[in-house]
């Protein structure tokens, strides 16, 4: 993903690891607070973490206590400032948590206009999703040499189909 700030202030990200649920129908009186983790690596440019939202009443009647989805976001631009947030409280400095309706938090440099960001995901671990990233889309790769590959790969898968 590529973002282009055109604004005055210093651009800055929230991912979200975990948010309420509804959990049976849309009825919101029925929401519920999964535990997932988050952790901000300065050093890497990462954020990483775990959220075990599987949307079962979407997915149907099977519940799947252990399911965790797991990702790390790569940055291209140096982290300024960061933090996380828990259950609506903010901890600025921060590096790691674990809890309910969980984000983690990265600022860039005031004179930042475009952040790449590179996203790895797995259904096994965070470290899977790390490698996943670095062999789907390593460190050196433009976002527009990404594109062209995907739309290459639809291309051909499209064209079997048919």
């Amino acid at each position: 993903m590529r973002f282009t700030f055109t604004g005055t202030q210093a651009p800055y990200f929230l991912l979200e690891a975990t948010r309420p649920s509804v959990v049976g129908s849309a009825d919101v009186t029925n929401l519920t607070y999964p535990v997932g983790t988050i952790a901000v690596d300065p050093a890497a440019r990462e954020i990483c973490g775990a959220n075990p939202e599987r949307q079962d009443a979407i997915l149907g009647p099977n519940p799947a206590p252990s399911f965790h989805g797991y990702f790390c976001a790569r940055f291209d631009a140096p982290f300024a400032h960061w933090g996380t947030v828990a259950n609506g409280t903010q901890r600025a400095g921060e590096r790691a948590a674990r809890g309910v309706k969980l984000s983690g938090y990265v600022g860039f440099q005031q004179h930042t206009k475009t952040i790449d960001i590179r996203v790895g995901v797995s259904f096994i671990s965070i470290e899977q999703a790390r490698r996943n990233l670095k062999k789907e889309i390593p460190d050196s790769t433009r976002l527009e040499s990404t594109a062209r590959r995907t739309r290459e790969e639809w291309r051909k898968k499209l064209e079997t189909a048919s």
